[in-house]
């Protein structure tokens, strides 16, 4: 049986007014035009508490951008789950915020990070990335697309369910996309005989494709891993031959 989700990523936008070269979003931003209403949001919290979701985390892009953060802030409340805002503060003033928090506003969480380069570190194991894929939260693009992570959109094949086609409850459990890494049925080896295949869940599906090229595989920052020579190479490769970063900054949507 599939256990309920515990957060709700809420991706209410991907306009922004910075240029940060972390972001995690992907390379085809979703237009303000494309996004969820106000009420398609409020919509998907209700679904989201019905299913157990006890965190809100509302994010972007810049999710001030939105003008109607107030009433999404208390679609989240009205629905009993515990609102948080991840924000850059850019547009938002002390009169805003104590709007926001008036509107039932619990956590707010400032992202400021450095866009230097800064040289790599390396984890010696594998670890159950966001919590295993389709077992503790899910995300929503601003276009009302569910995926399982922040990166899975850049699995080869993968196809996401939308919130204005299914609910969400459905997507959740039934989905194709949700239920592709779930569990561990799905695992190779060394990963299906292993002991902490519950554990970690065989690492992030996403390392696995960007670094050994297949998301089926065992993660290779794992010293069980087949391709572990990968991540060892690199990590040589960083301390002997530091390279010039050329940084590509991406534009705003507007």
């Amino acid at each position: 049986m599939t256990a309920n989700p515990l957060a709700l990523i809420a991706e209410v936008t991907h306009r922004c007014p910075l240029h940060c070269v972390y972001c995690s979003n992907p390379l085809k931003l979703v237009a303000a035009k494309h996004e969820l209403s106000t009420q398609e949001w409020v919509h998907v919290f209700s679904e989201a508490s019905r299913m157990g979701v006890l965190h809100l985390h509302l994010t972007g892009g810049e999710p001030a951008a939105r003008t109607d953060l107030p009433e999404l802030i208390a679609g989240g409340r009205k629905a009993g789950l515990y609102t948080n805002l991840i924000t850059s503060g850019i547009g938002l003033s002390e009169a805003r915020l104590a709007e926001l928090v008036e509107a039932g506003l619990d956590h707010i969480q400032l992202s400021s990070q450095d866009s230097r380069e800064e040289p790599a570190r390396w984890i010696a194991g594998a670890k159950a990335c966001m919590g295993g894929w389709g077992r503790r939260l899910m995300l929503i693009s601003p276009s009302g697309e569910v995926l399982p992570c922040h990166a899975a959109g850049i699995i080869p094949g993968m196809e996401f369910d939308n919130v204005r086609q299914h609910t969400l409850d459905w997507i959740w459990k039934e989905s194709a996309a949700f239920q592709r890494f779930r569990g561990d049925k799905w695992m190779p080896e060394p990963c299906c005989s292993c002991e902490r295949r519950t554990e970690d869940f065989a690492g992030c599906r996403c390392q696995a494709f960007l670094v050994a090229g297949d998301a089926t595989a065992t993660d290779p920052v794992c010293s069980l891993s087949p391709n572990h020579h990968l991540i060892e190479a690199a990590q040589l490769q960083a301390k002997s031959e530091p390279t010039q970063i050329s940084w590509s900054y991406r534009t705003s949507m507007g």
